[in-house]
Parts: C-alpha cells; structure tokens; sequence
C-alpha cells in the first residue's frame, strides 16, 4: 500500500466523527455493481472528506474512486486521497468528496 499522506494538503478543518460511525464503500472499478466492498470506522470529518479505517482484505487503492454512504448521510462518489497501512491487517483511509 501507498502512503500519499504526506503530498496531500488538507483544506478544509477536520473534526472528531460521532462515536461508532461507519462507512460503507462500493468500489466502482469492481464489476460486481451489487454490495459492499468494505467497511470502516469512521475516524475524522471534514467538509470536503473523511478518514477511516478499514480491514485490508478488500482495501481501495490511492486515487480509486468509489462510492461510500458515511453514517446517515446519502451515498456520494468519493475519491482516495490517502491509505496508511497500520499493521498487516487494516489501514487507515482518507477520502475526499467528489460532489459537492
């Protein structure tokens, strides 16, 4: 896994997620159009973002952009900015939104 962390300026001010929020994430580059590809904790939120953190086993690349549902809000396309690998078994994610 990639660390792009470093090269990506955040622009907007990022606030603690509710306790035990998660999002949900469709990879668009998958052909299976039905289902969850992943899951995550939701960490950190922003304006135009999130972060999270995810188990590796279906972990979406820099750059992919997929679809994600965070908490209660509605499914928007969603772009990864960022993935720090913590251990062997999950990585820390951050998103930016695609749509406004």
């Amino acid at each position: 896994m990639s660390s792009d962390k470093e090269s990506f300026k955040r622009q907007s001010i990022r606030f603690e997620a509710d306790p035990n929020t998660l999002v949900y994430i469709k990879r668009i580059a998958f052909k299976d159009v039905s289902g969850i590809d992943s899951i995550g904790l939701v960490t950190t939120e922003a304006g135009k973002g999130f972060g999270c953190i995810t188990l590796n086993t279906s972990c979406p690349e820099v750059d992919e952009e997929c679809i994600v549902k965070v908490g209660e809000l509605h499914a928007l396309r969603a772009k990864v900015v960022y993935c720090q690998e913590i251990d062997e078994h999950s990585s820390k994610l951050g998103f930016q939104y695609m749509e406004e």
